[in-house]
């Protein structure tokens, strides 16, 4: 995705003036794709509950809580570390506020 791109080179930057050592952007989309998703995942969620008439900070909470409950034993944040199982957090995600639509509408 290209906002990743531009993300990471900008963290390329920032590690090179930091630290003079070039790190490759698509390692750094390896260790931080799983955060980026969970970003992006938290804007689209606030984005369709404020339709509902939540305000930014309480679909924000709705969104984290829903992140910190687990599938499987483990939390959904942590799943979203791994790229395969990302798709699933996500639609699993967008089911979820759908629900919670259909219940506030």
């Amino acid at each position: 995705m290209i906002r990743n791109f531009g993300r990471n080179l900008l963290l390329q930057r920032r590690v090179h003036h930091f630290s003079r050592v070039v790190v490759p952007t698509f390692e750094l989309q390896n260790a931080n794709g799983g955060v980026y998703e969970e970003a992006d995942l938290i804007e689209e969620w606030c984005l369709d509950r404020e339709l509902d008439g939540l305000k930014p900070l309480d679909a924000a909470t709705e969104a984290m809580s829903w992140l910190r409950g687990e599938e499987d034993g483990v939390r959904r944040q942590a799943l979203l570390k791994d790229s395969q199982r990302r798709s699933t957090v996500r639609r699993q995600a967008r089911a979820h506020v759908r629900e919670l639509s259909r219940n506030t509408g």
